[in-house]
């Protein structure tokens, strides 16, 4: 049953009227009874949205009580083992995780743990159910008792190489915050392969059988990215597979903007350009360029002061003083009226053409220099 308001799983939009509603459906995909209630207490209309903002479609019925488990009827026919067996060995040896420790989130009773564990990896398996748990720890698999996200889940000081979950994210009511409570199990440069019901396929075959309580969220390869992107994860691949029943994604955990590359390349850059001002008069140090990158080495590395003047061809930008630093801004025929002792050239792409202009016109009677990248280069 659908009660309240409901906002999309994906981007949080809030979902108005029903795309479709489909009338006395099962109550529950496993829940089988012995005697036939005398009431409707086993159906349920589904509500099926399709977010207008990200194009997720989703049910906004109230998740069945057992979402947390997995639930498999049987493990796999001898062609999906045959399938997994060869696309395990593929992941582990692209990934180099032989040896390496792995979680599979969802493990039911242990079936893909032991294709995994075959395939070299150190294995451990997260599941709710108490029986499936009993039964893995019996037949001597690492698997603890637990949900994503649980405050009391005994791995929050572990860190895997790569994690593992199928079937399972289409069950899940905060589907992103899960994957992000995921990827904090997850060493630096962590991966994962992820797998859910395709969607796309389910459209182009009209399967509206497909839709059951059980399964909360129908990804496309449009909204799965979109997930995945959303909970901090990067995409390196995504393919239907298995007679395009499926989508399976092999994920990453979102590189980190790299603050202290940036921090190192600041140092580096305010060191050489002391080093090219004090070997000059520094009273009479010229940049060309006031756009925006010039402007960011001038006040970053505190230029202010160390330069006389920026020249800038632009008319608008003349006769006025730089941004934040506060030094005068030229047009270019500064240069024969105050010549430099030496100009350095912030110009970007048009640097060269620049230095090879003043050279033509001023030959030798300042030093002229190109900031290329980071790196201070003099042009002879």
């Amino acid at each position: 049953m659908a009660t309240g308001v409901r906002y999309c799983k994906l981007c949080g939009t809030q979902l108005d009227k029903p795309s479709w509603i489909l009338r006395e459906m099962p109550a529950s995909a496993q829940k089988f009874v012995e005697v036939s209630p005398n009431d409707d207490s086993e159906k349920t209309d589904l509500f099926i949205h399709q977010c207008d903002n990200c194009g997720l479609v989703q049910l906004a019925n109230d998740p069945v009580t057992y979402f947390k488990e997995v639930i498999r009827a049987t493990a796999f026919s001898k062609e999906m083992g045959i399938f997994r067996r060869d696309q395990f060995a593929n992941f582990v040896e692209r990934f180099s995780l032989n040896g390496e420790s792995g979680i599979e989130i969802g493990c039911g009773r242990g079936e893909y743990l032991k294709l995994l564990s075959e395939r070299g990896l150190k294995m451990t398996g997260l599941e709710y159910s108490d029986r499936s748990v009993a039964q893995c720890n019996a037949e001597g698999l690492r698997v603890y008792k637990g949900f994503i996200g649980d405050e009391t889940l005994p791995l929050q000081d572990e860190k895997f190489a790569s994690f593992y979950m199928f079937n399972y994210l289409e069950h899940l009511p905060f589907p992103i915050q899960n994957l992000r409570d995921i990827s904090r199990l997850l060493s630096e440069d962590g991966v994962g392969l992820i797998e859910v019901p395709n969607f796309d396929m389910i459209v182009r075959e009209r399967m509206f059988t497909e839709f059951c309580t059980d399964h909360i969220l129908y990804f496309t390869e449009d909204t799965l990215r979109q997930m995945l992107s959303r909970s901090g994860f990067e995409v390196l691949s995504l393919d239907a597979i298995w007679g395009e029943y499926i989508l399976s994604a092999t994920v990453r955990i979102r590189p980190t903007f790299p603050t202290t590359d940036f921090s190192n390349a600041k140092k580096s850059l305010e060191s050489s350009l002391n080093s090219f001002i004090t070997s000059y008069d520094p009273e009479s140090i010229a940049i060309w360029g006031a756009g925006h990158q010039a402007l960011a080495v001038i006040a970053a590395c505190k230029l202010q002061g160390k330069i006389k003047y920026v020249i800038d061809s632009a008319p608008f930008k003349q006769d006025k003083l730089t941004p934040g630093s506060f030094i005068p801004v030229r047009a270019p025929s500064v240069l024969s009226q105050i010549p430099p002792s030496a100009l350095l050239i912030m110009a970007g792409a048009y640097s060269e053409e620049i230095a090879r202009t003043i050279k033509s016109d001023y030959g030798d009677a300042f030093q002229v220099a190109i900031l290329r990248g980071m790196e201070i280069e003099e042009y002879a």
